[in-house]
């Protein structure tokens, strides 16, 4: 021990080695913290988006794209923000073990750690909606966002396949109103018995109706649904309603 004392001290003289203040090991110890707790928020917040599109995601309409449940399923899954989460735990990990102490934890642990918090701070964000803005704010400002987690708006707009979508334009009464699906076109929908559902359209509300097209432009609705879950109670089924596309309905 005193050998290699002489040694450091010897070196320390012949300017071999420079010694460092001990604030630049504590600010460098602080960085690493710093960087940990990102990434952890990071993970956090994919996690409250997968959390966000799981629930709003539409589990019962596989059969009418002719999909197993299995296949519905993972054409579902939001593997963009899975990726993130998946990423950001192992960026975590790398900044703990990088910390004054971090050495001396089981990998494991902490990889369990990080993914626990992550889920734990997640789901408070899930619950104070913070999910569903992030996940809006990325559709509208991150480029090719859609074309990487499952396009809702895609899934709900194949009336051939009992399926449509869109915005309540206007109300005529409480059995009929005009619809603008997504891609901009006007549907005169008439919905027997709506006045028993819970859902009751509205201006500017936004709708998912279930049903079955016939020829040409009629669509026979059986249900309506909001938009997104947990706008609304969910709909009750309704007695088959027509949907019809008419010029009348246009501006």
């Amino acid at each position: 021990m005193e050998t290699l004392e002489k040694e450091v001290l010897e070196r320390i003289k012949s300017g071999k080695i420079t010694p460092r203040p001990r604030w630049m090991f504590s600010a460098k110890n602080l960085a690493f913290w710093a960087a940990f707790a990102v990434s952890i928020l990071v993970g956090s917040v994919a996690f409250g988006v997968i959390l966000f599109m799981l629930h709003d995601h539409d589990w019962t309409v596989y059969a009418n794209l002719h999909q197993t449940f299995l296949e519905y399923l993972l054409e579902g899954l939001p593997y963009f923000w899975i990726a993130w989460l998946v990423v950001f735990t192992g960026v975590s990990y790398l900044e703990f073990r990088n910390t004054a102490k971090g050495y001396r934890y089981i990998p494991y642990a902490v990889i369990f750690g990080s993914i626990l918090i992550s889920m734990l701070f997640g789901t408070g964000f899930y619950l104070m909606g913070f999910g569903e803005k992030t996940h809006d704010l990325f559709t509208e400002s991150v480029p090719y966002y859609r074309n990487l987690t499952f396009d809702k708006k895609g899934q709900w707009s194949q009336p051939s396949s009992g399926l449509l979508s869109g915005t309540v334009v206007s109300v005529e009464n409480p059995t009929q109103f005009v619809l603008r699906d997504w891609n901009g076109r006007l549907w005169e929908v008439t919905a027997a018995d709506a006045g028993t559902s819970n859902v009751i359209p509205a201006d500017a509300e936004e709708l998912r109706i279930v049903g079955e097209q016939e020829d040409g432009d009629v669509f026979e609705a059986h249900e309506m649904k909001p938009w997104r879950n947990g706008d609304a109670p969910p709909g009750i089924p309704l007695a088959p309603a027509t949907v019809i596309l008419t010029s009348s309905t246009r501006p």
